[in-house]
C-alpha cells in the first residue's frame, strides 16, 4: 500500500551476486547485496520493473514483474444501522 513500509527477497538460481532492477516505483530501491527490494512507495498504480540477477558467470535474463501500489486505505466507515441488542 502506498505510504506503508515494504520488503522483498529475491531468489535466485544458481545464487546471485548482484541484482539490478528498472521501473520501480518512487520511494522503493533495490538492494542488491541483499538481492531485495525495499522501501516506502509514495505513489499508487501499477509499474512493469525489469530484474536481472548476477553473478560471477554473468547476466542473466531480465525478467519483468508486474508491481502493484494500492492506495492508502482511509478511515473506516459505518455501513450498518444501528442494532439493537436484547
Amino acid at each position: 500500500f502506498q505510504g506503508l513500509p515494504f520488503s522483498a527477497g529475491i531468489l535466485t538460481s544458481p545464487a546471485a551476486t548482484g541484482l539490478t532492477a528498472s521501473g520501480l516505483p518512487p520511494g522503493v530501491t533495490v538492494n542488491s547485496a541483499a538481492r531485495s527490494l525495499g522501501g516506502t512507495p509514495s505513489e499508487p498504480g501499477e509499474y512493469e520493473v525489469m530484474l536481472q540477477a548476477s553473478n560471477a558467470s554473468g547476466a542473466g535474463p531480465a525478467v519483468a514483474v508486474r508491481f502493484v501500489v494500492r492506495p492508502t486505505p482511509g478511515a473506516p466507515e459505518i455501513t450498518s444501522s444501528l442494532v439493537e441488542f436484547p
